[in-house]
């Protein structure tokens, strides 16, 4: 009844309904209804309503002390009264309007003071930091499309990703229809994914405006330990990390899920070590089937060569990340960015961003480092690979030689139109530069030769 009262809650059974059909409302509307609804009467503070009743006592207790004065004398005093009694009614009257001022003074202090003190608790009192410079305007318009603004309803898109061949078209779909809402002002639209590559189906879909977006990163060391230690605590399991335990969680990163899993292998019956280099394994095996792809219709799909993750793999485990402009313009790349985009998109590496640049290159999760490791320390794994990225640099380089050899024949050609006294000497420092060219490229053929022969014969024996 309370609430009845005070217009904070409403029975819908009773309410009236307006409009016909599937566009019917209900009278009241469909709004939670919250404390800044309550009905407020109008009656005064506390403080003016005391004010009142200390003027009407003042008042009263005045006109008492006048008409005593007046009882005192007679009429045919009243003609001929004294300076004496004027002075007396007329102090009567002023201690009436002394006492009245006094009262809606002291009125106007209580008052001034209990909203002062409404505003305090309220936090509606600006600190002295934030006490304009000078008075700021309001406008009314500008208020109104606030709350226009904030009366969008959001939309979230959870688990934006595309993975899968067969979410490529609902992924094109949920993009158009997420771009028409917040085009169209309808919504405020918030998608969650967890690659930054899938960013890109929503700036298609969106190209006139630029997208808001928010990294999340993964967590720090000290986070990542308080984070096991309660999860432990709540799987029931009594455990004190040591030194060595914090270093095997270390090595594990910041990433939510690796953290989850560490834990439900503790929880079945795994000590922490087991567990990080079990989870350590199971990244090597699945990094040669996604990185690799092991079987012949994989390695078909796949739009990087073996030899370019094994180069970038080769690199992360020894580094903690790569420049990425100086990655893509160097061997086995030579400009092809799509490769490392499709390598981000599989979760293999991450791609950092510096003013809306690529800057670097990182592993994909904070634990495939010591992937990279386990799996780059493999010596068969390591030999047979290195053969091939040995053998497409050969070809490189041998292609640069042949291209060289034949721009030396058309030097050949044209020579005798640049010889005599009038000669520049173009085509001699031309010859030069191819010459030295080819020397470098030869050098280079004969280094990887060496190198593929040593490592044929260590998968002679292994």
């Amino acid at each position: 009844m309370e609430k009845i009262q005070e217009g904070v809650y409403h029975d819908a059974r009773i309410d009236a309904v307006a409009g016909t059909g599937v566009t019917s409302e209900l009278g009241i509307g469909d709004e939670r209804m919250t404390e800044k609804d309550v009905y407020r009467s109008n009656k005064p503070p506390k403080a003016v309503e005391k004010a009142i009743v200390k003027v009407e006592e003042a008042i009263t207790s005045g006109k008492e002390k006048v008409q005593q004065q007046f009882d005192s004398t007679s009429q045919p005093e009243k003609e001929n009264e004294s300076e004496a009694n004027k002075d007396g009614k007329l102090g009567a009257i002023g201690s009436i309007q002394g006492a009245v001022q006094g009262v809606v003074k002291e009125g106007k202090q209580g008052a001034g003071k209990l909203w002062s003190g409404a505003k305090d608790q309220l936090g509606l009192s600006p600190s002295p930091q934030q006490q304009p410079s000078h008075p700021v305007p309001e406008y009314p318009q500008k208020a109104e499309v606030a709350d226009e603004i904030k009366a969008l309803p959001v939309v979230v898109i959870k688990n934006y990703s595309t993975k899968h061949t067969f979410t490529d078209e609902l992924v094109v779909v949920l993009a158009e229809w997420a771009a028409g809402l917040a085009d169209g002002g309808l919504a405020h639209v918030v998608v969650m994914s967890d690659n930054r590559d899938n960013g890109r189906r929503l700036e298609k879909a969106l190209p006139a405006k630029p997208l808001t977006s928010i990294a999340v990163a993964d967590a720090d060391p000290a986070s990542a330990l308080s984070f096991v230690q309660d999860k432990l605590d709540q799987y029931g399991v009594q455990t004190t990390l040591g030194k060595e335990q914090k270093l095997q969680i270390e090595r594990l990163g910041g990433r939510s899920s690796d953290l989850e899993s560490l834990c439900h292998k503790v929880r079945n019956g795994l000590s922490i070590e087991m567990a990080v280099e079990d989870i350590i394994a199971r990244g090597v095996g699945e990094l040669r089937k996604s990185a690799f792809g092991e079987e012949v219709e994989e390695g078909k799909t796949m739009r990087w060569s073996p030899q370019q993750v094994f180069f970038i793999l080769k690199s992360l485990a020894k580094s903690t990340e790569l420049p990425y402009y100086d990655i893509l313009l160097d061997f086995p790349f030579k400009g092809d960015e799509a490769a490392l985009r499709s390598m981000e998109h599989a979760e293999l590496i991450s791609i950092t961003t510096q003013e809306g640049r690529s800057s670097t290159i990182k592993p994909g999760r904070p634990v495939y480092r010591f992937v990279f490791e386990r799996l780059v320390n493999d010596p068969i794994f390591r030999s047979v690979h290195d053969i091939a990225l040995n053998e497409k640099a050969i070809a490189s380089a041998e292609a640069t030689i042949r291209a060289c050899e034949e721009e030396l024949l058309k030097l050949e050609q044209i020579r005798p139109l640049d010889s005599g006294i009038l000669s520049s000497g173009a085509t001699r420092q031309r010859a030069d530069y191819l010459l030295k060219k080819i020397y470098e490229a030869e050098t280079k053929v004969e280094k990887l030769e060496n190198a593929n022969a040593l490592l044929k014969k260590s998968l002679k024996n292994p």
